[in-house]
């Protein structure tokens, strides 16, 4: 559980850990139960999620693919296609374009950060270099459905780019664009993408994506298990320490009581 104001949600002791350099976990010193301190200058996954602005490269390019093939010029559709796959792959390889307004530079950082997590919207280039082929052949036929196909398929990789992106299943460290059963998994569900594995001769897809899964969420089980440990020897410590309290108590009361009751009744004989 996070904190609120420097404060544990659960009995509102006030923490005086202070985040650092990394996400670490503590027990409140008044409840004991489990709170996250995020790392300093860190956003959770879903705010970050939530506040990553982006122009939504994939979907925004074959748009302007689109368009080209739209007016029915050659050229003008040459232009598009040329223009979308060098933005690209410039978003892809590069982390920062110089000379962006500071509105259109955040969401060109932030349509980059996504497109490293997922690189499989450059396959969109090899469906627009597709189209002008088809163009050029005078096939207009099926550059029509393939049109289709690519808004389609564009749209479907944007809404699962940003979901991928919101749950932080991975970091941009992780994914390879060749990876194509890793694509097919994601769009069927990035959810269970890096859990799934299908295997053939003992060799399976994402092999590393899944060792680093595996690991993290075996690291991640551990330390919840140590937490409940810790968590639960602070209880027993505590109903021990209660109990001494308790008994320590009663013992008092009890002498407090002997002690008036013999006063009490040296008093009524003094009489």
């Amino acid at each position: 559980m996070k904190l609120v104001d420097g404060k544990c949600p659960y009995c509102s002791q006030p923490v005086g850990e202070k985040p650092g350099k990394a996400d670490k976990q503590i027990n409140c010193e008044g409840c004991g139960r489990l709170l996250n301190i995020p790392a300093k200058g860190s956003v959770s996954a879903a705010l970050k999620g939530a506040q990553l602005k982006t122009f939504e490269p994939g979907l925004a390019l074959s748009t302007l693919v689109g368009i080209g093939f739209a007016s029915g010029s050659t050229l003008f559709l040459a232009i598009a296609v040329g223009l979308s796959a060098v933005l690209m792959i410039l978003l892809w390889t590069q982390d920062d374009l110089p000379g962006l307004p500071e509105p259109v530079k955040e969401r060109v950082q932030g349509s980059a950060e996504r497109l490293r997590i997922f690189p499989f919207e450059l396959y969109l280039i090899l469906i627009w270099a597709l189209i002008m082929v088809l163009v050029l052949i005078k096939s207009y036929n099926l550059a029509s459905y393939l049109f289709c196909f690519m808004m389609f398929i564009s749209a479907m990789m944007s809404v699962q780019a940003n979901r991928l992106h919101r749950e932080s299943k991975v970091t941009s460290s992780k994914i390879s664009f060749l990876d194509f059963p890793l694509f097919i998994a994601i769009m069927m569900n990035p959810s269970t993408a890096f859990d799934k594995r299908k295997s053939a001769g003992g060799e399976g897809f994402s092999q590393q994506h899944f060792f680093n899964a595996a690991a993290e969420k075996e690291e991640k089980e551990k330390i919840i298990a140590a937490d409940h440990e810790e968590i639960a020897r602070k209880r027993a410590v505590r109903n021990k320490e209660r109990k001494a309290w308790e008994a320590d108590i009663q013992y008092r009361y009890n002498q407090w009581l002997d002690d008036e009751s013999t006063r009490l009744i040296q008093e009524t004989r003094g009489r």
